[in-house]
């Protein structure tokens, strides 16, 4: 389902988003997939998560750390400078839980679909929302622009070959295809929303001290790479 880009170099630092996506990133396209999640005889495979995505922009961002800084800002974000937040990438995926201590009251439920609001402006995406890691997959725990209907059928178990080949690994994922055209998404995601839902990302993240994951879709058929959604998500 995924051939992985080429891994970073030992002793390497890291100098910043562009040298980072050049390091890692791989490109490949989503194929349609069926219902064991297989390939049709005769397609180009690769190994391992090969069998299920192809040419599709691919990330290891365990293997990434950017240039951190530990303490968190002072003062609570300004209108102005909410769009200027940036989003740290730590070793296990980008730390949400920092960008949203930048917010007032943080914790409220208000203040977290604001930041969500934030992150779709910054991409021009549909919806967003956050899949935390539980015993049986990863599923929706904080969303904007998804229907009810949607939320009931989302999640990722862990049987399921996207689950153990690309997220459970904490791979990003950038989904070059229409999901209406893909019959594991198609099953996931309700028809009203499939109108909308043309690209979709997949960033690993940390959400209220878990593993979880970003999610992103969009309503244009232009392809999405993933260097450029982290560069205007302003990840550092």
């Amino acid at each position: 389902m995924y051939a992985p880009g080429e891994k970073a170099r030992a002793g390497r630092d890291d100098d910043g988003l562009r040298e980072i996506v050049q390091e890692v990133v791989g490109r490949e396209r989503l194929q349609d997939l069926a219902g064991t999640g297989e390939l049709q005889e005769g397609q180009r495979s690769f190994a391992g998560i090969g069998d299920l995505l192809h040419d599709e922009d691919s990330v290891d961002l365990s293997k990434v750390v950017s240039q951190e800084k530990e303490e968190p800002p002072e003062e609570a974000l300004s209108q102005d400078n909410e769009k200027l937040n940036p989003l740290r990438l730590k070793r296990n995926g980008l730390d949400y839980d920092e960008f949203l201590a930048s917010y007032p009251r943080s914790f409220t439920h208000t203040t977290q679909m604001k930041s969500l609001v934030e992150m779709s402006r910054r991409v021009s995406a549909v919806s967003a929302g956050l899949f935390v890691k539980k015993t049986a997959g990863y599923e929706p725990d904080l969303t904007n622009g998804i229907s009810e209907k949607t939320l009931q059928t989302i999640g990722f178990g862990t049987a399921e070959p996207f689950h153990m080949t690309l997220m459970a690994p904490r791979k990003a994922i950038a989904i070059d295809k229409n999901p209406a055209e893909t019959r594991f998404l198609k099953a996931k995601i309700d028809a009203n929303d499939l109108r909308y839902m043309k690209r979709i990302l997949f960033l690993p993240a940390l959400f209220r001290g878990q593993e979880a994951y970003l999610f992103l879709s969009f309503p244009g058929e232009t392809d999405i790479t993933i260097s450029a959604m982290l560069s205007k998500l302003i990840v550092q």
